[in-house]
Parts: C-alpha cells; sequence; structure tokens
C-alpha cells in the first residue's frame, strides 16, 4: 500500500527506507563539517586580526549567532538530503512531508495552547524541586542587548521558521520514523522524546523538551504529516522569542 494513502493504522508498517547507520553518519558528518566551519572562521579571524571582521562579531552577537546556527541547521540539512532524501524511492515524502489533514492544523492554534498549558505546568514542578534557575536560551537568544529590530528577525526567523523545519525532519522525520517501525507506540514515542530533550543538553530544560517531545511525536502519529508538528513547534518558539524580545523592547527583567 503507498505510505502517503495508508491509513494510520497501517502507516508505520512499512520499513523507512534509512538505516540507524545513515543517522548515525547525518550527525557525525554534521558535527565535523560544523567544527570544520569554526575552524576555518576562526583562522580567518586571526589572519585578518583585530580589524573589522572580530570588531563587527563583538558588536552584533546576535547576527553572529544566527548566521552560525542557520549554518549548523543548514549542514544538518544538507547532509540528510544527500544521504536520505535523493537516495530513497520516496524522497522527501518518506520523511513525512505530506498533505496534514485539514482538521487539526485548523486548530493548530489551540493545539500550541494545550502545548504551552502543558510546558509551564512541567516547568513549575522542576521550579518546585530545583529552585529558580537561569534559562540558558534566553541569553542565546538576546546575548545580552537590548532590543533591535534587526536581533528580532534574525532570531524569529532562526528559533520560529529553521529549527523548526530542521529538528523536526531530524527527530520526527527520521528518528520517529525509524523507531515506529521497530517500537510500539508508547515507546518509539518516549524514547525519541528523551532523546530530543538529551540533544539539546540543556539539564534544567529537559523535562521540558522532553514533554513538547512527546507532544510532537503524537502530532506527527496521528496526522501522519511532517507539517503538523512543524507549525507547532514553529508556533511555540516564535511566540517565546517575541516574548523574550518584547520584555527587551520594554525593559522588563528576564528570567526563566
Amino acid at each position: 500500500m503507498n505510505e502517503i494513502a495508508a491509513p494510520r493504522s497501517t502507516r508505520w508498517k512499512a520499513p523507512p527506507e534509512w538505516t540507524l547507520l545513515d543517522m548515525l553518519l547525518i550527525v557525525g558528518i554534521s558535527v565535523l563539517a560544523t567544527i570544520a566551519l569554526s575552524a576555518v572562521l576562526g583562522i580567518g579571524l586571526r589572519v585578518l586580526g583585530p580589524g573589522d571582521a572580530r570588531e563587527m562579531i563583538r558588536d552584533y552577537p546576535v547576527v553572529a549567532s544566527a548566521v552560525a546556527g542557520a549554518a549548523i541547521y543548514g549542514a544538518f540539512l544538507l547532509v540528510t538530503y544527500f544521504r536520505v532524501v535523493r537516495r530513497t524511492a520516496a524522497g522527501w515524502s518518506g520523511l513525512g512531508f505530506r498533505a496534514p489533514p485539514l482538521l487539526p492544523m485548523v486548530l493548530s492554534p489551540l493545539l500550541v495552547l494545550g502545548q504551552l498549558i502543558a510546558v509551564a505546568i512541567t516547568q513549575q514542578i522542576v521550579i518546585s524541586i530545583i529552585g529558580e534557575f537561569e534559562n540558558p536560551q534566553i541569553e542565546a537568544l538576546s546575548a545580552g542587548q537590548g532590543f533591535t529590530w534587526l536581533n528580532f528577525i534574525l532570531m524569529l526567523l532562526l528559533a520560529g521558521v529553521i529549527a523548526p523545519v530542521v529538528e523536526e525532519v531530524l527527530f520526527r522525520g527520521l528518528l520517529y520514523r525509524w523507531l515506529r517501525f521497530r517500537l510500539p507506540l508508547l515507546m518509539a514515542v518516549l524514547l525519541s522524546a528523551v532523546i530530543f530533550a538529551a540533544a539539546h543538553v540543556i539539564l534544567p530544560l529537559m523535562p521540558v523538551l522532553f514533554v513538547v517531545g512527546v507532544l510532537l511525536a503524537l502530532a506527527y502519529e496521528f496526522s501522519g504529516s511532517l507539517w503538523l508538528p512543524i507549525l507547532l513547534h514553529a508556533m511555540q518558539n516564535s511566540l517565546a522569542v517575541s516574548l523574550i524580545f518584547f520584555a527587551l523592547a520594554v525593559d522588563l527583567p528576564l528570567t526563566q
């Protein structure tokens, strides 16, 4: 049966056209490419000396962070294309880029609201256990600078558009799809969420990221399309970025 048209009960029975080795190679090659790019840029800056390039990075750290982040995500997407998409018969649709059901897309604002409530509850549980903590993502987004439209737009594009697409391809399109063929629903959802949370390497946020990973995997499971988790991911990230930069614009204190 054509997987694109398959009902939910049979959608995950067709084996994915990639292996665990493919996924490990995607991560490994992307990381090596990122390290190589960083090394080349570092050498270039040292050759240039304390001139315009280094001063520009110091003066515009958010711009530099956005460009570096886009390059890293681009490396992952490019390696995924050459290692999996180009070599498989289904192409991008095999990763979940197929037409989503209309109803959940229309209801996505309500789904995001439920997702945010689940995140807020989880966050409060974590705070009750370990106390207040600094969210490193706030510093990563703002770099300690005040509000500028350039910083806001760049971070909105990175966190609200690029990151959701690439992360959903990796964690739901590749990883969850591979796990779902081999494991029951609950185990596939939980394991993919654990890996999603751990990959962000932010210990205090791992419970929240785990909950988000569970909800996004379920969105993919029941819609059969990567577009729904991408939309939910993008809406949550965009709201977070907007709130952070609004706080910067009106000089509100930034906390976790």
